[in-house]
């Protein structure tokens, strides 16, 4: 029987989604794998919560899109970067 295996990709994702809906208090590898499906030793098998914090943080800030200073001047930059940070914390606030 072929055993599903954990990518890093998906803890990462579930990491976030734990974030969004349960604030940073209940992060731990248990709840992590109990919304895999998994184990707590499988997810630690994979990341320690330290990096795992640091990747999601990663992850939801690659959301951002900077803009490109040769194609658009400094406020038109400043504008949309404020506007794309303002979406993702409203988006990702608990």
């Amino acid at each position: 029987m072929a055993r599903n295996t954990l990518t890093g990709d998906q803890i990462v994702h579930a990491a976030i989604e734990h974030l969004d809906t349960d604030g940073p208090e209940g992060l731990n590898m248990r709840a992590l794998g109990k919304r895999l499906n998994s184990a707590a030793t499988a997810v630690h098998w994979h990341v320690n919560k330290d990096n795992l914090v640091l990747l999601a943080t990663d992850q939801v800030w690659s959301e951002l899109e900077l803009p490109d200073l040769a194609t658009v001047d400094w406020r038109t930059a400043a504008t949309t970067m404020a506007t794309d940070l303002y979406e993702m914390f409203t988006r990702r606030s608990a």
